[in-house]
């Protein structure tokens, strides 16, 4: 998994621009393991084999994802993206 690739990269037949951009506003505030989860998310990872991929318990990348959704929700507020 590269880190410094393009989450917006990611999505699956992503042409729309907006889309990428808005996907990129979003996982600015993300840590590095949340990116993680995140680009496996992308990639159409089960919570289980994301778990397998980063040698964590299923509840660790449950805790990563409620939190990264927690944070890309105050970052919709803060740009008002809602």
């Amino acid at each position: 998994i590269l880190l410094d690739d393009n989450l917006a990269d990611l999505l699956p037949d992503s042409r729309d621009d907006g889309l990428r951009e808005l996907v990129e506003e979003l996982a600015e505030d993300l840590n590095k393991r949340e990116r993680m989860v995140l680009a496996l998310i992308l990639e159409g990872y089960t919570t289980k084999e994301i778990a397998a991929k980063m040698n964590l318990k299923t509840k660790g990348v449950e805790t990563l994802r409620f939190r990264m959704i927690k944070k890309m929700r105050e970052t919709c507020k803060r740009k008002n993206l809602m």
